[in-house]
């Protein structure tokens, strides 16, 4: 039907620990991938209007031309080495508890908060763009 939309769901099976079909994607809503252990990467280019909620996943790494509307909710990944440089949040960054991170990327963008206990991050680049609050760059 011509102008007609709804809500599309899906039940997917992560190949190879990604999901190589979202290249490029828009995704208008939320990409839920809580607890699916099997998730190690995302395609690049990937735009989530909504959250993206990656908590008890085994991502590596958030990777370039990642554009997400909300939240990103990336709690607990303790497989989280790096973030690409590009990377654009409109909401918050929740990387609590991901203790392989060990620096931020220079350009990133984050429009709400940034939680950090737990990483090991201890600076924020000086051309980030933070437009809210940083929670714990322990000492």
């Amino acid at each position: 039907m011509s102008g007609s939309s709804g809500v599309l769901s899906l039940s997917l099976r992560v190949s190879n620990g990604t999901l190589p079909f979202l290249l490029n994607a828009v995704i208008e809503g939320d990409l839920n991938a809580e607890g699916v252990s099997a998730l190690t990467d995302l395609p690049a280019a990937l735009t989530v209007e909504g959250r993206l909620l990656l908590r008890g996943t085994r991502i590596r790494a958030l990777p370039t031309q990642l554009r997400v509307g909300g939240a990103v909710e990336l709690e607990g990944c303790t497989s989280l080495q790096r973030l690409a440089e590009d990377i654009v949040v409109g909401g918050d960054l929740d990387l609590e508890l991901c203790s392989n991170l060990k620096e931020l990327p220079e350009r990133l963008v984050v429009r709400g908060d940034i939680y950090l206990f737990g990483t090991s991050v201890r600076r924020i680049p000086r051309a980030a763009e933070i437009g809210g609050s940083v929670y714990d760059l322990t000492t």
